[in-house]
């Protein structure tokens, strides 16, 4: 075991207690590959998550790695690898068990595929000596710009609020909102981190609807499904509201929920892969909204980083710019930089 890795440790975050002994017997039969000094490693310190030279870095604990990979489908992806930690930025770190011993490799969460991967190091500790020294090969390596503008509107009985955020310099979400007769059409779309042309296919969506607003959303994501078209993979949620009903169709990992006493989640069905211009299936959705509801679209920025229970309750009551400014709030780290690029639109009945 190596004395570096043991001894490692964020400028800004927190490290958890050792693994269970009994969790790490499971991981280690299930993937006997797994490098001494990982193992040696999650027996003193079980992940954690937290800022390393201006780097955000979360290490999954040895109870969720195996759930981690699975959720990913990592096996039928990117056969080979398994993933331990992630950027909080789209990109996960993993180890190329193809090699001996494992090397550690950088690689997209959405376009997850073994020609993506970048080596960062020859084995977990040199890994985590890189992280200490920013030295390690990214995909990005623009400083983090948490910056953001909350825009706000009102029309036909409707008001919403947008609020995008980017954790780089060059951010890939987007989001707008279009007027239509009786209503508005609410596009949303998350780049594909990781891909040189993640932000261009989200400007194409966005661009779509603007165009051709009434457009059933379904075709229209339809007819996008085309490398040529998009020139890059792309997340999307697009809904046409009115004050009593939602309807549209989306792909990928960004979500929408309609919340008011209760959550409804509009997006449950949808196909996170693949993705808008790398053949995609969307799903559609339909459904009746009462007065009192707020619907939220969001990228995976805020879904995968704030719990569901602190979104409801930021959304509740509150006017909604500032309830889109409280959400932004709930994925920041205490330096108040983000883990990942942020979009939200929330809209509702105007009163």
């Amino acid at each position: 075991m190596a004395k570096e890795a043991l001894s490692f440790s964020f400028e800004d975050g927190r490290l958890e207690d050792p693994a269970d002994p009994t969790e790490l017997a499971v991981l280690r039969a299930a993937v006997p590959q797994l490098p001494d000094d990982f193992i040696a490693f999650l027996a003193k310190t079980n992940g954690g998550e937290g800022l390393v030279a201006r780097s955000y870095l979360r290490l999954e604990p040895a109870e969720g790695l195996l759930a981690f990979n699975r959720d990913y489908q990592v096996s039928v992806c990117a056969p080979g690898f398994f993933l331990f930690g992630g950027n909080g930025g789209g990109e996960a770190y993993g180890f190329d068990l193809e090699v001996s011993p494992p090397s550690v490799v950088i690689i997209p969460l959405i376009v997850m595929e073994r020609k993506a991967a970048i080596k960062q190091a020859d084995s977990f500790t040199r890994f985590l000596l890189g992280m200490k020294t920013g030295a390690l090969p990214t995909f990005n390596d623009d400083l983090p710009a948490v910056a953001h503008a909350v825009r706000v509107g009102a029309h036909a009985g409707l008001e919403y609020a947008i609020a995008i955020a980017s954790a780089r310099a060059e951010g890939q979400d987007r989001a707008t909102v279009v007027y239509i007769d009786g209503g508005v059409v609410i596009a949303l779309a998350d780049g594909a981190g990781g891909t040189l042309r993640g932000g261009q296919a989200a400007d194409v969506v966005i661009a779509a609807i603007e165009e051709r607003p009434t457009a059933e959303a379904e075709l229209v994501l339809n007819e996008l499904d085309d490398p040529a078209v998009m020139g890059g993979e792309t997340t999307a949620v697009i809904a046409t509201v009115s004050r009593d009903r939602v309807r549209g169709a989306s792909v990928g990992d960004s979500v929408a929920w309609v919340i008011a006493a209760d959550v409804i989640e509009l997006t449950k069905g949808q196909r996170r892969k693949p993705l808008l211009g790398g053949g995609c299936t969307p799903v559609s959705f339909d459904r009746s909204i009462t007065p009192t509801a707020t619907l939220v679209i969001a990228s995976d920025g805020l879904a995968r980083y704030a719990k569901l229970d602190d979104i409801a309750r930021a959304v509740r009551g509150m006017d909604l710019s500032a309830a889109a400014g409280a959400l932004l709030e709930l994925v920041r780290l205490p330096t108040g930089a983000l883990q990942d690029d942020v979009s939200i639109v929330l809209c509702r009945v105007a009163y």
